[in-house]
């Protein structure tokens, strides 16, 4: 695969859970979940706690945005919602395609509806809730910041961080720096201490005792042209230092992980700005499966935490694996929509691993179809029970599950009457 520069700009995602490790586990890391996948279920009635509001108007709020930066974040109670979206201010457009955004991070109140900006900036991205549903961290253009719920001034982290992770109890946050290698340091800023220390180390993942890192251990090797230096995955104790080397034989230059077991197996990105493979890291067994070169699919794929299972949507196909790499069912896509090339696309595995949520309709421009955007859809995880939550096509963002399964939250843009634009939150209820 071709190396370019500017590899940086394609590599800016975050871990949103914990865990892994490989071959036998040492002496301080616990057991996890075992990866075996629930069996799919009908849709059924859920009970939820949280009463939501069913739509919220972030424009008439007073926040003028234009995108959704990406996608919204639920926070653990369920109560809020984060998420940044961009604005093109008047006669700030810039020579050629470059245009000069003004982001803000936008904390929504899911039951009141009200809405805040917690931060702005030119370039601002949400990246993960705190476990107690108290404060977002969240990149800010090249630093790292963390805002709690409270009003207060949001806390520096640091001015070069592209990545970071809040620790299980959300007294820590892990973060890599620019050349420097993987730090941890308190959630109020303070007690900074360095874990590793070589220039290509990043991208930490917290295990699930708090006590270990997972990363993508720098090996010292130059790539050239602008690319850094080799990389290979490992785990470091942040209270001592101690490193151990992760499936050996696997080696590259790395986008992110996510955990899919926690503490024992991860998804992982690989590759470069212009393209980047799929992979499923068995930690346990030690073995490497390879999905694919990424299709152009968005997001793509969806991972269900609480069977540990991949769900990976191809050639109007959804087929599920396991940590091992196996199919273990394969079903078509919804093709809810009855029109010119329908694509299915955006899937998200409900909390208890039951349903799929995802849209259907147009990705891209087609002269020929009579669809204007997307339908919200959700379906049984074994295919069946298809469910639309929408009525209309409207154009709508990756559906959110709420963390009771009850809901999904979706964010819809575009225009609508009687105003130019639309901004709004909705919450669906299945």
């Amino acid at each position: 695969m071709r190396i370019k520069n500017g590899i940086i700009a394609g590599i800016l995602g975050v871990s949103l859970l914990q865990g892994g490790c490989f071959g036998k586990k040492p002496a301080l890391l616990g057991g996890g979940p075992t990866g075996e996948g629930k069996p799919p279920a009908a849709l059924s009635e859920h009970k939820t706690a949280v009463k939501y509001v069913s739509r919220i108007d972030v424009l008439k709020a007073g926040l003028q945005l234009d995108s959704l930066n990406e996608n919204i974040l639920i926070s653990p109670d369920g109560k809020y919602a984060v998420f940044s979206g961009s604005k093109v201010p008047k006669g700030k457009a810039l020579a050629g395609t470059e245009v000069e955004f003004v982001s803000r991070l936008v904390l929504a109140d899911l039951t009141s509806g009200k809405v805040k900006s917690l931060d702005k900036g030119q370039y601002i991205r949400a990246l993960e809730w705190a476990p107690d549903s108290g404060r977002v961290l969240y990149r800010k253009d090249d630093g790292l910041f963390a805002a709690d719920l409270s009003g207060r001034k949001p806390v520096k982290i640091s001015d070069r961080a592209y990545c970071g992770s809040i620790s299980p109890d959300g007294n820590l946050i892990a973060y890599a720096e620019r050349g420097k290698g993987i730090f941890t340091v308190k959630t109020d800023g303070h007690d900074k201490k360095q874990v590793t220390g070589e220039v290509d180390d990043w991208y930490p993942v917290w295990y699930p005792d708090g006590k270990n890192l997972f990363y993508f251990a720098d090996r010292g090797v130059a790539l050239g042209d602008g690319a850094g230096r080799l990389q290979g995955l490992g785990l470091v104790n942040v209270e001592t230092g101690k490193k151990v080397t992760l499936l050996p034989g696997e080696k590259g230059k790395y986008r992110r992980a996510e955990w899919i077991v926690p503490g024992r197996s991860l998804y992982i990105n690989k590759g470069w700005d212009d393209g980047f493979y799929e992979l499923i890291a068995d930690l346990d067994k030690g073995k490497i499966t390879e999905l694919g070169e990424n299709d152009g699919t968005p997001y793509s794929p969806a991972i269900d935490r609480a069977g540990g299972l991949v769900y990976k949507v191809r050639n109007d196909r959804v087929s599920c694996f396991d940590v091992s790499g196996q199919v273990v069912r394969s079903f078509p896509s919804g093709k809810t929509v009855k029109e010119r090339s329908p694509q299915d696309f955006g899937y998200s595995v409900s909390p208890d691993g039951r349903m799929l949520a995802y849209l259907s309709g147009e990705t891209g421009a087609n002269p020929g179809s009579r669809i204007k955007g997307y339908k919200v859809i959700v379906v049984g995880s074994d295919g069946n029970h298809q469910k639309e939550l929408t009525k209309d096509y409207g154009d709508y963002h990756q559906p959110v599950w709420t963390p009771d399964g009850a809901s999904v939250v979706i964010v819809e843009t575009g225009k609508g009457a009687p105003r130019v634009g639309r901004f709004e939150i909705r919450v669906l209820r299945l």
